[in-house]
């Protein structure tokens, strides 16, 4: 669902691995042309550690993908840690949703990955570690770290983010090599922030109490956090559930100053839609154009699900019936036609112009696909494995090539394979800068 007014994707895909197929087609997004797939897709390299298989990861519906030109929005729903005999589904979940987003920034994307991660990242994100009277309860907190560490679904959810390697004020590193890629909006701008929790235990009657944890998240792209992230924040207040709304606000426009004067500003609309909808953050279309674009949903929106595509809209009540001799707009005649309507109206998606230089994403440098012990193995986070990686690097005596991203991409390469690496970002070191005025 997204608000048509505001923003309209340009492309949308179900699911992480990109095995599932678009409604109304035999054809797995992953073997669509280039220019009808949203790409990033996760490697049978970078799988190889999973226990689950490639086809069962998107088995339960818990991803929805959407393309706008300035980033790729991932909106997941993680699977809990109820029992030990869905911790192998789990961790190749979070295995597949790693190496994508880590594949889409490789090519070039800004992503924001959003939604309920169901893990922890900080003492701050529960309320089990904090006693009456705002201490910190030393059992507690330290069987707090020995879970973290010890949980393979936390070690790849924390190395995703800045300040994910190091946890509570133990200051205990999370051995990995893979370096940082997004950050945790709301974390960000409450950095110490007390009792911001998003989820609690509602049969115990927890949330008049605030006894919860933090597990609900939106993660963005640093050029993204810099530039246009001006509020992120939670929203208890709203009730009807077990957890509670996180958001975050972008800012309208954002002036390009780089050279010490304004050349020109950059509205945020013009990139959150298809090319040529919005112009300096107005709609540019005509009401007949802008009307025909909406039409063409893309087959997965909520409009042409089953239960909601044949309702009787409150609107159609005034409208006028059709006089005698008349005859009214013929619609779809099944939900059949629905999906292959809407397949057809998005078989040829519009390819998205380059952004300008300011809302670029910074340069990265990946690591050559033959990197061991990375991203491609999660069980090197363990002692063990980092060992046996060690002892592979000698017995072969190779050292593997690093390139720039400029290098990677200028190879063909529209499903992003060679963008399967790990990233080390050039402006990991520096401080946000402030939010432009």
């Amino acid at each position: 669902y997204t608000r048509d007014s505001c923003c309209v994707p340009t492309r949308v895909e179900e699911g992480v691995t990109g095995v599932l197929r678009a409604p109304g087609t035999t054809t797995r997004y992953i073997d669509r042309p280039a220019d009808r797939q949203i790409g990033g897709y996760p490697t049978e390299r970078q799988l190889q550690s999973a226990a689950v298989a490639r086809d069962l990861i998107d088995a339960e519906g818990r991803c929805l993908v959407l393309d706008f030109p300035l980033f790729v929005l991932i909106n997941v729903y993680c699977p809990a840690r109820r029992n030990d005999d869905r911790t192998d589904f789990r961790d190749a979940f979070l295995l597949a949703l790693d190496a994508r987003v880590r594949n889409l920034v490789a090519a070039g994307r800004h992503v924001v990955l959003c939604g309920d991660m169901n893990t922890m990242r900080h003492h701050l994100d529960t309320a089990a570690v904090w006693g009456h009277h705002g201490q910190v309860l030393p059992a507690e907190a330290l069987a707090f770290d020995e879970d973290y560490l010890s949980l393979r679904s936390a070690a790849i959810f924390g190395r995703l983010l800045f300040d994910g390697d190091r946890i509570t004020n133990t200051t205990t590193d999370i051995p990995s090599s893979s370096p940082p890629i997004l950050h945790d909006a709301c974390r960000e701008l409450h950095p110490q922030r007390r009792g911001m929790y998003t989820c609690w235990d509602t049969r115990k009657n927890h949330r008049p109490a605030n006894f919860g944890s933090r597990i609900d998240f939106v993660l963005c792209s640093p050029r993204l956090m810099q530039l246009l992230v001006i509020q992120a924040d939670i929203q208890p207040q709203l009730l009807g559930s077990d957890h509670c709304p996180v958001y975050v606000v972008l800012r309208d426009s954002v002036d390009d100053n780089r050279n010490g004067q304004v050349t020109h500003t950059l509205h945020t609309l013009d990139y959150l839609n298809p090319p040529g909808r919005f112009s300096r953050g107005q709609l540019a279309m005509t009401p007949a154009q802008d009307f025909a674009l909406l039409q063409r949903r893309q087959p997965q929106s909520a409009r042409r699900m089953p239960q909601f595509a044949n309702r009787q809209h409150i609107g159609n009540l005034f409208r006028r019936a059709p006089a005698a001799g008349e005859t009214a707009a013929a619609g779809p005649s099944s939900e059949g036609e629905t999906v292959r309507e809407a397949t057809a109206a998005t078989a040829s998606q519009p390819v998205h112009p380059p952004l300008p230089p300011l809302l670029q994403p910074d340069p990265v440098a990946t690591v050559s696909e033959e990197e061991t012990g990375g991203r491609h193995s999660v069980a090197s986070d363990n002692e063990a494995d980092a060992v046996a990686a060690a002892e592979e690097t000698n017995n072969t005596g190779k050292t593997d090539e690093t390139h720039t991203t400029s290098e990677t991409l200028s190879v063909p390469d529209p499903g992003h394979d060679n963008a399967a690496a790990c990233l080390q970002h050039a402006t990991a070191s520096h401080p946000l800068r402030p939010a432009v005025p």
